[in-house]
């Protein structure tokens, strides 16, 4: 995320940290970090600083329903990743700041969404195969049957938007003018038109078989849960923190 969304008012996400956070922000500036949301630095006139998070909940001019679904799904993952740090006491994830009513994230006009944390000064772990990262998972995955109902998702491994995949493929002999990719992403897909519905089917396939006793996958009461909602939303801290 190399800069801001062009749509976005920055007022618009200055008065939603005072309305819902009682932050008065002073300076705010842009951080080109990350992937699938936009961060900033906010200062207040303390000299407390804080890490924001802002996540894109659809594409401009998208329906409402969409956005609604996709705040909820944010909310809930933000809430487990706030009771991992809390209640868990889990020391290497960094949970959302909530606002005065105890909400981890609110929205901000109509296709955005809004979380805050602390700011940490931290070091990275600079290799992926470090033995700490080992450790980090065997800890959250221990802490998996005591999340609360409602916090961890149940996945059902389908593939998103299915349907309009399989009209595309049905419509390969035709000229698609719907963006700048149309074409591209057309072509793509006649050169693998066999192969695209084997590898959904063998998707298909493979989940549909429970994990046995004993498997590594993440789960709690309801069913199998992907622990991936819970890591791509909390702040990892297990560098050294300076």
């Amino acid at each position: 995320m190399k800069e801001p969304p062009a749509d976005l008012v920055t007022a618009e996400l200055v008065q939603t940290l005072q309305v819902y956070w009682r932050l008065e922000v002073i300076q705010l500036d842009y951080l080109a970090v990350g992937f699938g949301a936009h961060h900033w630095q906010a200062t207040t006139p303390t000299g407390a600083r804080y890490f924001l998070a802002l996540h894109e909940l659809g594409h401009a001019g998208g329906d409402v329903d969409s956005r609604t679904t996709a705040q909820a799904h944010l909310q809930q993952a933000l809430g487990a990743a706030r009771w991992l740090e809390t209640s868990a006491e889990l020391d290497f994830v960094v949970g959302p700041v909530p606002d005065v009513w105890s909400t981890c994230c609110r929205p901000v006009a109509d296709r955005f969404a809004v979380s805050v944390y602390p700011w940490l000064d931290c070091a990275p772990i600079r290799h992926p195969d470090d033995p700490r990262t080992a450790d980090v998972l065997a800890r959250l995955h221990a802490v998996a049957p005591r999340l609360p109902p409602g916090l961890g998702r149940t996945e059902d491994f389908r593939i998103p938007h299915r349907t309009q995949l399989e009209d595309a493929l049905m419509d390969l002999g035709q000229t698609w003018h719907t963006g700048p990719y149309a074409e591209r992403a057309r072509d793509f897909l006649s050169a693998h038109r066999y192969a695209v519905p084997i590898s959904m089917t063998q998707k298909r396939l493979r989940h549909a078989v429970p994990a046995p006793a004993g498997s590594s996958r993440m789960a709690n009461r309801s069913g199998r849960t992907s622990c991936n909602a819970l890591t791509a939303v909390s702040n990892w801290s297990i560098g050294t923190r300076c």
